[in-house]
């Protein structure tokens, strides 16, 4: 696990994480970016579900 955690492709993985959570702002685990909505802490299916349902009906984000 060490020697592992020592690889370039997992320092490069949790270098990405890192920065998605400074990007993002999370906080702590879970997390999770469903289209344009941050959601921190545990949820359900039902719950991500419409999230998802609530992100196909608002459509792709403007273009900066």
């Amino acid at each position: 696990l060490a020697r592992d955690m020592q690889s370039p492709d997992i320092e490069a993985r949790i270098d990405r994480s890192l920065a998605l959570r400074d990007i993002f702002g999370f906080r702590g685990t879970p997390a999770i970016l469903v289209g344009r909505t941050v959601v921190e802490g545990d949820i359900g299916e039902a719950t991500l579900s419409r999230l998802i349902e609530l992100e196909r009906e608002a459509g792709p984000p403007p273009v900066c």
